[in-house]
């Protein structure tokens, strides 16, 4: 029995395996946040919306003492995670 859990668990160490499982509750949070604040995202699957905004290719630049995030991506994922942006700075 001990040696079938062991397969199923990441890590070797408590600890690394403590991160892993509190890093997969924190993503799961901020999925179910992000479905709240967005009602495009609620018949959304985890799977579906990390493909759809997290495979977005993106470069971080540091421009005249600013940081900017250049993304390439579709209009409507533009407008979305715009909406995002605002909806978390702004509210």
């Amino acid at each position: 029995m001990f040696f079938k859990t062991q397969k199923n668990i990441s890590c070797g160490t408590f600890a690394a395996n403590e991160v892993y499982f509190a890093i997969g509750i924190l993503s799961y949070n901020l999925f179910i946040g992000f479905k709240s604040l967005n009602p495009l995202f609620l018949n959304n699957t985890i799977k579906t919306f990390r493909w759809s905004f997290f495979n977005i290719a993106g470069k971080i630049i540091k421009r005249s003492g600013r940081i900017i995030l250049k993304i390439k991506t579709d209009l409507d994922k533009y407008i979305a995670l715009l909406h995002l942006r605002q909806k978390i700075f702004y509210a």
